[in-house]
This record gives C-alpha cells, sequence and structure tokens, in this order.
C-alpha cells in the first residue's frame, strides 16, 4: 500500500502544471440589437396577434427548392434555430412564437424548427394519435398577416426532426 503512494508522489514530483496565460478561452457570441425600420410597431402588432383568435390556416406547399426536404433531413441544410414550447401555456407559446420568428427575421435567419409536441396521448381505439393544442394552432398562428409576411413556407418536420410534433418554418430574406 505504502510502496503506491511512493510511486504517486514520485510520479507528481515531475508534473508542471499548465501555465494559466496560455488559455484560449472562445469568445461568446454578442447579441446585437435589432434595427427596425421606422413604420414597424412590433409591440402593437405583438398585442394584436395574442388577442386575436384566429380560425383558419393557410399552408404554403411551394417549397424553396426542388429536394429541400431531403436537403434538411440529410443535414446538407442547417437549422438556424429552434424553439421548443414542451410544457409551456397556450398563450406563453403564442407570444413566444411571434418574438422567436419576428427575432430570427431581423437576424437574417431563414430555416427554423418549432416543436409543439403531439400533445396529448389517446388511446388504442383511436390509433395512438396525439391531440395537442399547440400542434394544431401553430399553422393558425402562422397564418396571422403580421407574421405570414415574414414567412415564406413552413410544413411539418422530418420524421428525423420531430415528424407532425414540430415544424419546419422557412423565412423570407430580409431586405433593409
Amino acid at each position: 500500500m505504502s510502496n503506491k503512494n511512493e510511486d504517486w508522489e514520485e510520479f507528481i514530483k515531475g508534473v508542471k502544471p499548465l501555465n494559466k496565460a496560455n488559455k484560449i478561452t472562445p469568445e461568446k457570441k454578442k447579441d446585437y440589437p435589432i434595427k427596425l425600420r421606422n413604420n414597424i410597431d412590433i409591440d402593437s402588432d405583438k398585442e394584436l396577434f395574442v388577442q386575436s383568435n384566429l380560425s383558419k390556416s393557410i399552408k404554403s406547399n411551394q417549397l424553396p427548392e426542388k429536394n429541400f426536404k431531403r436537403k434538411i433531413q440529410s443535414g446538407i441544410i442547417k437549422i438556424d434555430a429552434t424553439l421548443d414550447l414542451h410544457g409551456k401555456k397556450y398563450k406563453e407559446s403564442k407570444e413566444e412564437v411571434y418574438d422567436f420568428i419576428k427575432k430570427n427575421f431581423f437576424k437574417k435567419k431563414r430555416l427554423l424548427l418549432i416543436i409543439t409536441g403531439k400533445g396529448k396521448r389517446l388511446g388504442v381505439e383511436d390509433g395512438w394519435q396525439g391531440s395537442g393544442v399547440l400542434m394544431e394552432d401553430l399553422p393558425k398562428w402562422l397564418s396571422f398577416e403580421k407574421l405570414n409576411e415574414n414567412i415564406l413556407w413552413f410544413e411539418d418536420a422530418p420524421f428525423s426532426k420531430g415528424g407532425r410534433g414540430a415544424k419546419l418554418i422557412y423565412l423570407r430574406k430580409f431586405k433593409e
């Protein structure tokens, strides 16, 4: 037993500590303020969006490219930002979706993923389908006029990215 301790003490004598001055620390990404055009009033649009009760959903089936979904699935095209709404309340989720899309539009990010989850599971007689309130209402929110002007296309995510429990959103190019 003491032989191991002696060996360890002998080993430690030859160890030199690292020089702290030579350590490389990664730079933190800065969150730049969003510059808005003069005629945009985001707060009033957001309030209008949160208070609105949207009944219809408009879904754009026009993909930006021929093999766009395949490129996303294979990892050639990367998702720029993700929002997870699991465990969030309805109104809170609605506000977060609005802020998330507007913020990423002004940051010039184009491909977004919003994860709603599939919701409450039903029994065997219903085919184990989920019935999620957020999952069903997210397309209606995305069809809201003030959000839809920034959205080029949205659709269920590929199975590897969440399937029916998530939506891929492709934003229009930001023009200053």
